[in-house]
């Protein structure tokens, strides 16, 4: 059962648009069964198991959603556009650099500068305006690579959103929904910074307002009932 548990959680990761069908009632348990069966190439034999669990999943999916729309419904949403990402190779010489990236930036007129250091490379995000500047700091050989015109989007949850299950993969897989690609996520709890392409910035707010506004709608809703 857990292996099956596993892989309806990675099938509907894949397919966000049945996961919403599923939660909405219109689809049929024995029907998405049959369905993944064929999808995943499976054994016929799997369905009866494939139900069981699905039943459990509604539970859970019902759980989950008065978590999230609690979650929700108390996020905060602001937006930046015009930002770089410089990605960098991560050698002791490009290490030693980053302080001076620091005197680039002047947060007094709301200028940004995100650091994220990965195993084998960094990235910087800075606003385009500061993009000469900081390029000028380091070597050309190690510089990977350069993405303009870049949007980000700040979503500010209660403390303990960050720690919830699944908060991450509803807001990834509600924009993908709307074919949205997110570029780079970054997190600092009780913050989750999103980019996506400039030209993507407007219906991916609107996206997220959308679902901030139902979140409320559906934390009303338990509240009257309570």
């Amino acid at each position: 059962m857990a292996q099956i548990e596993l892989l309806l959680r990675d099938f509907f990761n894949k397919h966000p648009d049945i996961r919403q069908a599923r939660k909405k009632g219109l689809v049929n348990r024995r029907a998405l069964a049959r369905y993944i069966v064929k999808a995943e190439h499976l054994e016929h034999t799997t369905i009866d198991a494939l139900i069981s669990v699905l039943r459990r999943f509604d539970t859970e999916t019902a759980k989950d959603e008065e978590q999230f729309n609690r979650l929700l419904s108390e996020v905060t949403i602001s937006t930046k556009e015009n930002i770089a990402i410089i990605a960098l190779k991560k050698t002791a010489k490009a290490v030693e650099k980053l302080p001076k990236v620091i005197s680039c930036v002047d947060y007094s007129r709301g200028e940004i500068l995100k650091i994220v250091q990965g195993a084998l490379s960094l990235k910087i995000f800075i606003d385009e305006t500061n993009l000469k500047a900081v390029k000028e700091i380091f070597d050309e050989k190690d510089i990977l690579s350069i993405m303009k015109s870049i949007a980000e989007l700040n979503l500010v949850f209660p403390k303990e959103a960050m720690e919830s299950k699944g908060v991450l993969s509803y807001i990834a897989s509600h924009l993908a929904m709307e074919g949205i690609t997110i570029i780079e996520l970054v997190t600092c709890t009780p913050e989750l910074t999103l980019y996506v392409e400039k030209k993507h910035l407007l219906k991916a707010y609107e996206a997220l307002w959308k679902l901030e506004e139902s979140a409320r709608a559906g934390q009303g809703k338990i509240n009257k009932s309570k």
